[in-house]
């Protein structure tokens, strides 16, 4: 009876996290339609880090719970991210609702809910998750990285 409950939960557990890994997937998809792959990198082997570097400049996010770092780094840049052509990705019809579908399976519905204040929501909701994000620019070989939040 255990191994059938254990397996049933298990089962449901693999259900969400796929559920939003297709999002995340589909997200990443159109992102790589306005930028190339080599935008979006996620830093082994603990898979802490991802960053996103469309020119000589980077965001960078960090996370404890990996599992939800690409997540919540596509939910940053969908809500302020200031690359100019992060817009022609933010404008494609399919993705405001893989955004909402991704608040959705994160508790975040609320955020998505009231448009006026999605954005301080939306903030308030990834740090308390836990998502560090940084600037981080490469000049003449150095790299120097100020911390947005």
């Amino acid at each position: 009876m255990r191994a059938i409950i254990f397996t049933w939960l298990l089962l449901i557990g693999v259900g969400s996290c796929s559920a939003d890994n297709t999002a995340a997937s589909k997200l990443e998809e159109k992102l790589f339609r306005v930028y190339p792959r080599s935008t979006l990198q996620m830093h082994e082997p603990d898979r802490r880090v991802l960053t996103f570097c469309p020119d000589e400049t980077c965001i960078e996010f960090r996370m404890a719970d990996t599992g939800a770092l690409e997540q919540d780094a596509f939910i940053y840049l969908y809500y302020f991210g200031d690359y100019y052509d992060l817009a022609k990705w933010r404008n494609d019809t399919g993705t405001q609702p893989l955004v909402s579908q991704l608040l959705t399976k994160q508790g975040l519905q609320s955020c998505a809910a009231n448009v006026k204040k999605a954005n301080s929501c939306v903030k308030k909701a990834l740090r308390r998750r836990g998502l560090k994000v940084a600037n981080t620019r490469y000049d003449e070989g150095r790299k120097t990285t100020v911390e947005i939040w």
